[in-house]
């Protein structure tokens, strides 16, 4: 059995939306974006996943990396994935330093077929009645995208970005 895959980024058209802070802290990101990713997308600890996690101590200042997943199954489907990368800085003398978080997302769907007649079916199918429903996913996923930033901004008290 073969499937139709499609994939659309939420943040269209840039890939993520950047921010940066320089300041005191920079590395309470790691307790506030797992958070912030788990209470806004409304899922459990099963659909939230930390890929990367990295610290080099070896020279001043430290540097770190981390990389977090959230994932929402919106249908039979259609996945939605929402991603913040952070890549960033810290003295280890005065706790000050600087971090860049990449916020970004996706929707993926997978409508499976069985022969050429259901192929040509699942397109009509996919353009006639489902894009207006993979649509209001994106819009969903935009919504997320704004509330994550909106309270990191808020916890790092930084200002808000102009319209």
């Amino acid at each position: 059995m073969a499937d139709i895959r499609i994939r659309n980024d939420i943040n269209v058209p840039e890939v993520s939306k950047d921010l940066t802070y320089h300041g005191h802290n920079p590395t309470k990101v790691f307790k506030l974006v797992p958070r912030l990713i788990k209470d806004i997308m409304r899922i459990k600890s099963a659909h939230f996943f930390e890929d990367e996690f990295k610290w080099d101590v070896s020279a001043e200042p430290i540097l770190f990396f981390a990389y977090w997943r959230g994932r929402l199954k919106k249908d039979a489907r259609t996945t939605m994935w929402i991603n913040v990368r952070c890549q960033g800085e810290v003295s280890s003398k005065d706790n000050t330093g600087n971090v860049t978080l990449k916020i970004g997302g996706n929707i993926s769907t997978k409508i499976p077929y069985n022969s050429f007649i259901d192929k040509a079916l699942s397109h009509f199918y996919k353009h006639s009645f489902y894009s207006q429903q993979r649509r209001e996913y994106i819009e969903e996923g935009r919504k997320y995208l704004e509330q994550i930033e909106a309270e990191i901004r808020k916890n790092f008290k930084m200002l808000e970005r102009e319209a």
